[in-house]
């Protein structure tokens, strides 16, 4: 048996994205280790069935999980490695003097086997035994393992791995363009992101914390806020959205949240008004719209100015038009802060935020102001800063942005899964609606969260907290301590985030909710 050098390994097979569908291709010199003689196709295998069971003399193999998943166990003769694929980007290469079994075919899996000789009855060794003896350690008494299946919360490379090519192409025409601070990259990725959200006017920042602070400075500026001024905020958000109110030197004010929704209850926010209320911040939290027909009540009743915290939600859609009659997050209010973290359903490869709004006024003040102030070169209208959005992290969301809309379909089709199929009375769901959430994250509340986690972890699940601690709980806003806020607090104190993002598959969220729903309390 000529039993290779080199290992068995998975290869990144190159892809090439675009809107119409994707495009991946095998070439030689390139991924493939050797000239492909032979090519052949499994599929309609049962769920329960076992292929494979054999070896080569000198044949090489790739294999490639066109659609659907399974596992492939390879035994060297010294210890048995299983492998999972799962995706038509990557291929596992089995060397020759592997010994192989292919289970846990997912229904309509289709698998393609890419070989290095033609078919010879006499290249296979059939016989576990023989196998045994003609291996060069001559010991593998190990058996496949039933190895558990890890899923991960979130892999930032698989997410990105079908834009990694056209990723450093942008790159590398901002470095060969010789633009490196605003430009044509970061004007194009503000006039898509203004489409999107339906707005006028959109301005690239830094990250999402600054779109915030520039909007609530732009307002100071303008003499709709002066310092002191309450706004109100959700008693259950990241605390940048707080951040960037008393940074501001204005004066933020919780309101309780809605435990199903997680959003901004209306008789809360009511109950919080006073006479210093200038404006309201709702964040769309975890990706779902914090807008309906009772808040924009409130906001006309009291004249409040209302800014997005839009860091979660981009691409969502109210089914309650916003204030100018338009439905996407970023376009509900007078302007909204968004964030481009590496997390969020349209993320960079670094930091970056953008501020949208319909008020030009504003765009105008904020546009300086991200800029040191200036309103032209050397002229400093305002004690500004320096919050530009950089032209290359704008050019690789380029990339992304056209694929934003799929990606939150499939976020919704996990969620659905999620909702539809865990059945566990310890386990509190969150409501399922449309197109009014694209499910940055997918939160439970379970009363023994750490029992929870690790169950789940036991079982290959990683999953994730947001958020341990309510932003009136934290050590720097202890003078708001006593806000009541219940829901809020019960929440930080139960909840769980579950994987969803666009790397997972379907069959992922099916296998997750199938361990969700064995979890039993003590």
């Amino acid at each position: 048996m000529d039993n290779q050098s080199v290992t068995p390994r998975i290869i990144e097979i190159p892809r090439v994205c675009d809107p119409r569908g994707n495009l991946s291709f095998l070439q030689r010199p390139g991924c493939m280790p050797f000239d492909v003689k032979r090519v052949y196709y499994l599929y309609d295998v049962p769920c329960d069935s076992e292929r494979g069971g054999h070896s080569h003399r000198r044949l090489q193999q790739v294999l490639i999980a066109i659609t659907g998943a399974f596992d492939v166990n390879v035994d060297d003769g010294t210890k048995v490695t299983t492998y999972h694929l799962n995706r038509p980007y990557q291929g596992l290469y089995l060397p020759s003097g592997m010994w192989r079994t292919l289970d846990n075919f997912t229904s309509g899996a289709v698998c393609v086997v890419l070989a290095s000789e033609i078919y010879d009855e006499e290249e296979y060794v059939r016989d576990y035994d023989e196998f045994k003896s003609l291996s060069k350690a001559g010991r593998t008494e190990a058996k496949p393992e039933n190895k558990k299946k890890h899923y991960p919360f979130l892999d930032l490379g698989l997410v990105n791995q079908p834009y990694k090519q056209a990723i450093k192409d942008a790159a590398c025409r901002v470095i060969e363009s010789g633009c490196y601070i605003g430009g044509p990259e970061v004007e194009g990725f503000e006039k898509e992101i203004a489409q999107l959200c339906q707005v006028p006017h959109a301005i690239g920042v830094s990250n999402g914390l600054d779109a915030l602070r520039l909007i609530l400075r732009g307002y100071i500026e303008l003499g709709r806020l002066r310092y002191g001024d309450e706004v109100i905020v959700p008693g259950d958000t990241y605390v940048a959205s707080v951040l960037a109110i008393s940074d501001n030197g204005l004066v933020p004010v919780f309101a309780d949240v809605d435990i199903n929704t997680k959003n901004l209850d209306a008789e809360a926010v009511k109950r919080v008004i006073t006479p210093r209320t200038r404006a309201i911040m709702p964040v769309h939290l975890y990706g779902r719209v914090s807008w309906d027909e009772e808040l924009a009540k409130i906001v006309k009743e009291n004249q409040l100015l209302v800014i997005e915290d839009n860091a979660q939600a981009i691409g969502a859609k109210s089914p309650i038009p916003g204030l100018y009659g338009t439905s996407m997050t970023g376009g509900l209010g007078h302007a909204a802060g968004m964030s481009f973290y590496p997390t969020k359903n349209l993320g960079a490869l670094g930091d970056g935020g953008i501020i949208t709004t319909h008020d030009a006024e504003l765009a105008r003040v904020v546009t300086a102001l991200r800029n040191y102030g200036s309103d032209r070169q050397y002229h400093n209208k305002y004690a500004g800063l320096n919050c530009r959005l950089d032209p290359i992290q704008a050019a690789m969301m380029r990339v992304k942005l056209p694929y934003l809309a799929r990606d939150n379909k499939h976020r919704q089709a996990i969620a659905k899964i999620y909702n539809d199929e865990i059945k566990n009375a310890a386990v509190l769901l969150p409501s399922y609606g449309g197109d009014d959430c694209v499910w940055h994250q997918y939160v439970v509340l379970v009363e023994d969260r750490d029992g929870f986690r690790k169950y789940l972890l036991d079982n290959g699940v990683e999953t994730g907290v947001h958020y341990p601690r309510a932003p009136f709980d934290q050590p720097c806003y202890e003078e708001y301590a006593d806000a009541d806020c219940p829901n809020a607090t019960r929440i930080c104190v139960e909840c769980v985030s579950l994987p969803i993002n666009s790397s997972m598959t379907e069959d992922d969220a099916h296998e997750i909710a199938a361990i969700v729903n064995s979890y039993a309390t003590r």
